[in-house]
């Protein structure tokens, strides 16, 4: 990769891990000392509506803001326009049917939460076209500035909120205040200034491209946060609050690869998108680098599970034990699955994007459907094989896209899975049920996992772990001669 792409890598990398510490340090912090599973699941509950007020900010139009060779004022201030009309139209849908959600889900504390967190929905709005613009020029380093400053100031209000025993309001506020400070950040910080205009020609131009990616992310969205809804209606709020600290701790590192998938990925192969070989040259390596980091982490993470979650957050959470196993293991699937997807995205294909995910998001949001009807674990395997399919069909279309054989894109994979598990379910086996203390155990177990793992990694020649050790190899012998010189 060139130095500009391995830059923007280390500055997207650091800005999602810093943000998503945050986010886990706020969370840990609520969890251990102040709220109860049942805060966080009310929250949970209607976690959708937040993750929709987050796909009008970066998806649809905004998508296409970053595609696009070249956008015009006109083009800018049409997105801005059209977000803006349509975030005051989905706040009204859901201030109007937050009674009918409380009832839904039985519960009538749910009706003011929807109301208040759903202004997330029209606050997202004024940042939709300055988010892009960052993406689009790859300026990152203002981009870590905003996510760190924003979520320091909304995590501050969170935690003050807590500690006066205000419950599901302190992640409710904290929430808000997260968004509205990067709103005023990106507005002051930002040359575009947003007019209320709008272009029936700029519209058409950025829709052909944006708006069935808005709708492919729209049901992507709702996808993945399918098991919010499944719980809250199936089970109680506390089942949903072991979900949401399981799913939250798994997101650390998941979120962080998928984000830094987006963030580089969309731009760097559109750039890329009339030369067939070049592109299919950056998607190979970056799909092989992808696949053994997220198979490593993910492998580590499932064998450290148990002594983890009591030692962050005590026994009153032990049942999200098994729910962030299953979660580790859907894991393996969900960043090589996002790279698939940006690249069909970045070549300008938004219909068969559109086609492939509403179509496979929707069969599994069934058989999800179903698997609740007989327990909780068999949704959570549903899960597992959902993503595993959604994954197996993503790079068929690749490879039709780039011309790749399977053994390139399909096979390495599914063996880099197979290995995280099995080298995770030796300290499963043989330490977690040992008389020792956690921080033991988790030391003990992260030894081992990752020993077997680079061991068989290294034995088969794995394509990811060669790629991603060279440039380890070569990072180190740079800083040597740099060090040696100065």
């Amino acid at each position: 990769m060139s130095q500009s792409t391995t830059e923007s890598f280390i500055l997207a990398g650091a800005g999602k891990f810093l943000g998503i510490f945050l986010t886990f340090a706020f969370n840990w912090l609520l969890a251990r000392y102040f709220l109860t599973p049942y805060d966080f699941g009310l929250l949970g509950m209607v976690y959708v509506l937040v993750s929709l007020a987050n796909t009008t900010m970066i998806g649809g139009l905004g998508q296409a803001v970053i595609q696009r060779e070249v956008v015009s004022k006109a083009d800018l201030d049409t997105v801005f326009t059209f977000n803006l009309a349509l975030s005051l139209a989905m706040y009204a849908l859901m201030y109007f049917l937050a009674p009918s959600i409380a009832k839904f889900y039985n519960n009538s504390e749910l009706i003011l939460i929807v109301r208040v967190l759903s202004l997330l929905i029209i606050i997202n709005a004024f940042v939709v076209v300055q988010d892009a613009l960052i993406i689009r020029h790859m300026k990152y380093k203002k981009l870590l500035l905003i996510t760190l400053i924003s979520q320091f100031f909304g995590y501050a209000i969170g935690v003050v909120m807590a500690v006066k025993r205000l419950g599901v309001w302190s992640l409710v506020c904290a929430n808000l205040g997260i968004i509205f400070s990067s709103a005023i950040l990106y507005r002051v910080t930002s040359d575009y200034i947003p007019a209320i205009r709008f272009s029936k020609q700029s519209f058409q131009k950025m829709f052909s491209y944006g708006g069935l990616l808005y709708l492919s992310t729209l049901t992507k969205t709702i996808y993945d946060n399918a098991l919010y809804l499944i719980l809250g209606k199936r089970y109680s709020p506390m089942t949903v609050g072991y979900y949401t600290q399981a799913e939250k701790l798994q997101g650390v590192p998941n979120s962080s690869i998928t984000e830094i998938i987006y963030l580089v990925t969309l731009p760097l192969f559109s750039k890329s998108q009339s030369d067939k070989n070049e592109l299919r040259q950056k998607f190979i390596k970056n799909q092989d680098a992808v696949s053994f980091v997220s198979c490593f982490i993910m492998g580590l993470l499932l064998s450290v599970s148990e002594p983890l979650i009591i030692l962050l957050y005590t026994n009153k959470w032990m049942k999200s034990v098994p729910i962030f196993q299953w979660l580790c293991i859907a894991g393996l699937f969900l960043a090589i699955c996002n790279t698939h997807l940006e690249l069909i995205k970045s070549v300008g294909r938004a219909m068969t994007h559109f086609k492939l995910t509403l179509g496979l998001k929707l069969t599994s949001l069934i058989v999800l459907i179903f698997c609740s009807l007989i327990s909780l674990r068999a949704v959570l395997i549903g899960f597992v094989l959902s993503n595993l399919a959604i994954f197996l069909i993503a790079a068929s279309i690749t490879r039709r896209l780039l011309d790749v054989e399977y053994d390139l894109l399909i096979f390495p994979h599914l063996l880099t899975s197979f290995i995280s598990v099995a080298s995770a379910i030796i300290p499963l086996m043989v330490i977690n049920h040992s008389s020792i203390s956690d921080i033991t155990m988790i030391i003990l177990s992260a030894i081992l996992f990752c020993a077997t793992f680079i061991a068989i990694c290294h034995y088969t020649k794995n394509r990811g772990y060669l790629l991603v050790t060279n440039a380890l190899r070569n990072k180190l012998k740079h800083f040597h001669f740099t060090h040696i010189e100065s």
